[in-house]
């Protein structure tokens, strides 16, 4: 992955938000475009919640997008 990957995301009007998933199975959420940042070619700095993550965008292996329905049930859970 590298920054021309994502950074279209993040200028998309109006913003989606988005999961960044990593190869440790770590999931990133960003709702919000000032969340994510550019350190080095190879790096991504996430800011969320108070916290501050450094990702290496090697380590990147997929994007994904929330459901368009209008039941999340990955959210949910089973009834």
């Amino acid at each position: 992955m590298n920054p021309n990957d994502i950074k279209p995301l993040l200028e998309t009007k109006p913003f989606v938000k988005f999961y960044l998933y990593l190869t440790d199975g770590t999931c990133f959420e960003v709702s919000d475009p000032s969340q994510v940042s550019f350190s080095q070619s190879d790096l991504l700095v996430h800011d969320a919640k108070g916290r501050r993550s450094f990702i290496a965008l090697a380590h990147v292996v997929s994007i994904g997008f929330p459901p368009s329905g209008s039941d999340p049930f990955f959210l949910r859970g089973p009834s």
